[in-house]
């Protein structure tokens, strides 16, 4: 007996909306007749800042039937789940003030009044779009049983290269598609391409040691030998 063979992974050079899809479905390897967008969310440490999210979706193609499944499988947030979620932006509670003032405005009558209240119910409502796009990472559902056959990682590209992920496919009917489709964006640490751009970080490295040194150089002289 053949032990079943893993998912299959690839990585491939370019963003994630340029790379090319089979009419195949990612989950069952059928014919596919529709895309439809999946999401992931990266989160990003930083020594010193906050931590920071960063969304990425890709439009991957399904058949009728894994659609219907993944589409029942999801669970998307309820609208007043929502905007709750928009309170984790400080942006948000600026627009409920700024709404709440001009509701108030508003009650009193005016020429003045009303242009003022409609100037701070414009600033409210881009305070609120600016929360809603601050928070989308906390209303990205987790991948169904059906999206997790394609799975993408965050972009692991170095200095120069061009931007690649690695991308795991669950699926070979698929993903012998998928890779046909893509054999030029395959990424190979030998190619020229791949070369060239170790060959510029290598000149940038020696840049930044020589400027490092002549730095610690002009310090020491400027500390113990200039008058």
């Amino acid at each position: 007996m053949h032990a079943a063979a893993g998912p299959r992974v690839v990585e491939l050079s370019g963003k994630l909306h340029e790379l090319a899809m089979p009419a195949v479905c990612i989950n069952c390897g059928g014919t596919a007749s529709q895309r439809f967008h999946i999401e992931k969310i990266f989160e990003h440490e930083h020594d010193e800042s906050p931590t920071t999210f960063s969304l990425r979706r890709i439009a991957v193609p399904f058949c009728p039937l894994c659609l219907d499944t993944h589409r029942r499988e999801l669970r998307v947030v309820p609208p007043l789940a929502r905007i709750r979620m928009m309170y984790n932006s400080g942006a948000m509670w600026t627009a409920t003030v700024l709404a709440i003032i001009a509701v108030v405005l508003l009650t009193r009558g005016g020429m003045l009044p009303i242009a003022i209240a409609a100037f701070l119910l414009l600033v409210a409502a881009v305070c609120a779009l600016i929360a809603f796009y601050q928070t989308r990472y906390l209303a990205v559902p987790p991948a169904t049983s059906v999206s997790s056959a394609f799975g993408f990682g965050g972009e692991v590209s170095g200095m120069f290269e061009p931007e690649r992920r690695v991308l795991t496919l669950r699926n070979a009917q698929f993903a012998e598609a998928f890779v046909a489709v893509n054999h030029e964006r395959i990424w190979d640490p030998a190619s020229p391409q791949a070369q060239h751009a170790a060959t510029k970080r290598s000149f940038a490295t020696a840049v930044f040691v020589v400027i490092a040194i002549a730095a610690v150089a002009w310090g020491i002289y400027d500390e113990y030998f200039s008058d």
